[in-house]
């Protein structure tokens, strides 16, 4: 985590001495008031995400987990990832967080990367924006081809 978060602050600082030199002090300005307002539009959200995650691994019982989504649930935990990673119609700031917190908790690696690779590549939430600009045999094309993606996925880190 500190890692990442070093190379943002180098990479926002060089960010910030280019726009000084290529565009001046006025738009450089700008840009952080832009920035600013974003993050103040996003605090809340974040917050609220971090605030879920916390009541989350108070909440969960390991057990659980582990019987639905843990090592023992096999291929079952691997359909549940995926199943839930399709419906869960979330943010990065608040997938990334539950995730992790339940791959800690004891959900297998295979059901974990299962979740987060159908999220990112067939959501249900992104369909009703992507069948009216795209079309319908578009669409259904990409899902079908795509929703395989986290079964190999499984397949290739190994159930145990």
């Amino acid at each position: 985590m500190l890692e990442i978060t070093i190379f943002l602050i180098i990479v926002a600082l060089a960010a910030l001495f280019l726009s000084l030199k290529k565009k001046g002090k006025e738009e450089t300005r700008e840009g952080l008031v832009k920035g600013g307002r974003m993050l103040w539009k996003m605090a809340p959200l974040l917050t609220l995400a971090f605030l879920l995650t916390g009541f989350l691994k108070v909440l969960l019982p390991p057990e659980a987990i582990n019987v639905f989504i843990g090592e023992e649930a096999g291929w079952r935990g691997v359909v549940l990832g995926v199943i839930a990673g399709v419906a869960v119609a979330s943010p990065p700031y608040a997938i990334f967080p539950i995730i992790s917190l339940l791959y800690e908790k004891g959900a297998s690696l295979s059901v974990a990367v299962a979740f987060i690779i159908s999220w990112s590549v067939a959501n249900a939430a992104t369909l009703a924006f992507e069948i009216p600009i795209m079309g319908y045999k578009f669409s259904v094309l990409r899902v079908s081809l795509t929703i395989s993606i986290p079964f190999i996925a499984a397949l290739i880190i190994g159930l145990r």
